[in-house]
């Protein structure tokens, strides 16, 4: 079977909400800095959190709705 391209992308939008929230706890430490710097601190470790641990953990609990097959 192939993947639902909305399914694929709707199933990771509550691990970017995660991840902005912890953005937002971090942001008065990092008001003071330019907005590229912030960028280049954040980006590696939100891009890991999600290609190494939400993306799979999704795949893993939904996989069977973004394929589009019945889970028993």
């Amino acid at each position: 079977m192939r993947a639902s391209r909305s399914r694929v992308a709707l199933v990771p939008i509550p691990g970017a909400y995660a991840v902005t929230a912890w953005l937002d706890l971090w942001s008065p430490m990092l008001a003071g800095l330019a907005p590229w710097q912030t960028a280049a601190l954040i980006v590696p470790h939100m891009l890991g959190a999600m290609v190494r641990g939400e993306i799979p953990a999704a795949h893993r609990r939904f996989g069977g709705c973004i394929v589009g097959r019945r889970v028993a």
